[in-house]
């Protein structure tokens, strides 16, 4: 029983693993900015779950995180900034405390003034 838990724990992070790659959320996701903070929430979720394998998730989090940001950081102007809307981007409750603390509400609040 326990290698069975130990095999899904590994295929669950491969998994992860593949969902988190900024080509694969460019390619499939009709929001990439939204679905890298969602997928930032999973992992940092499962990193509390399952310990063991909590330096994976926290790294494909920071992945995620990391890719938001980038994507913002090719904006030229302040207007292409204000197109993606922190408020949009916040409104979801379980989204709410990352979007608070998260490098992209500074670069938002940066240039929103």
């Amino acid at each position: 029983m326990q290698g069975q838990s130990l095999t899904d724990s590994k295929v669950r992070i491969n998994a992860y693993r593949a969902l988190s790659s900024p080509a694969y959320i460019s390619q499939t996701a009709q929001d990439p900015i939204l679905e890298a903070f969602q997928l930032y929430k999973e992992l940092r979720d499962w990193s509390e779950y399952e310990p063991e394998f909590r330096k994976d998730y926290l790294d494909l989090a920071q992945r995620c995180s990391d890719y938001a940001v980038a994507l913002l950081g090719h904006c030229r102007r302040r207007e292409e900034v204000r197109s993606v809307d922190s408020s949009t981007l916040c409104r979801q409750p379980a989204l709410l405390q990352h979007c608070r603390r998260s490098k992209l509400a500074q670069i938002m609040s940066l240039h929103a003034g």
